[in-house]
């Protein structure tokens, strides 16, 4: 095992701070705030004195399974591995994501990726909170989304936790499921009908859903072959069958089915 921090970029007061707070006990940590936390990976904010930043921690060596975490990092799969490229090739083609500030490699293995921490509320939030009109923030959301599938990009995670809502336009964040793919209604399908059954969870009407959608798949001249450009049809069928896949879901976890109104891709 290296016993010495492996940091490909980043400045030294960055890689201290972050360093500082990988050690110390997050429950005595006045600097740091625990935002969210599973087996694979934990999320937090620090705020550092020349900026606030948000650090994601991929656990590799320290996880729990640890022998097949290494082994999707020997082939460049782990999920640490991937955000970090797609951060990267989503910023080189200038897509609004967070900056990326410093990346590193701990003693035990684990993934450790710094971003700029944005201030802003989630598009779930700004929804729950009623903070919307007909042509805020869901346009700007659809173009954002459109511009992503025209860059040759899928999100493979495209729901309302993951747009954050800066006054400098919506953000994507949490990367790592997403995929480099030049052309391919599947995949840009699959993204349109988890953000319709999130928005449908989130009780957005019917017409303004359809809105979005519309405005994902408006194409502007942008060369992508017809055969390459999903349907409103084939979104909706996707829509449908995210529905379905995730109510049962959650039935299973206990929980209530989503009751929004529903598609029926027939009817178009």
């Amino acid at each position: 095992m290296n016993e010495r921090w492996q940091w490909h970029s980043g400045s030294l007061p960055l890689r201290r701070a972050v360093e500082d707070w990988y050690y110390r006990n997050p429950k005595s940590d006045h600097l740091a705030r625990i935002i969210r936390e599973s087996p694979h990976r934990r999320t937090a904010r620090i705020d550092h004195p020349d900026a606030k930043l948000l650090v994601k921690h991929f656990r590799c060596g320290s996880h729990v399974r640890s022998s097949r975490e290494r082994t999707k990092a020997a082939f460049g799969f782990h999920a640490g591995q991937r955000e970090s490229r797609q951060q990267k090739s989503f910023a080189r083609s200038g897509l609004p994501v967070a900056d990326l500030l410093g990346e590193a490699r701990t003693p035990d293995g684990d993934f450790i990726l710094v971003l700029k921490w944005i201030e802003a509320p989630t598009l779930r939030d700004a929804l729950q909170a009623g903070q919307y009109a007909p042509d805020w923030p869901l346009i700007a959301v659809a173009e954002t989304i459109r511009q992503m599938h025209e860059a040759g990009f899928s999100h493979g995670d495209l729901h309302a936790d993951n747009i954050l809502l800066p006054a400098s336009g919506p953000r994507l964040i949490d990367l790592h499921r997403s995929r480099r793919r030049r052309w391919g209604n599947r995949f840009r399908a699959r993204d349109l009908g988890l953000l319709d059954y999130s928005l449908c969870e989130l009780g957005v009407s019917p017409s303004d859903r359809l809105s979005v959608l519309q405005g994902c798949l408006a194409n502007d001249g942008y060369p992508i072959p017809r055969r390459d450009r999903p349907s409103l049809r084939v979104v909706l069928s996707h829509a449908e069958r995210t529905r379905t896949k995730l109510g049962r879901h959650r039935v299973r976890l206990g929980e209530s089915p989503i009751t929004g109104d529903h598609w029926k891709a027939s009817n178009f």
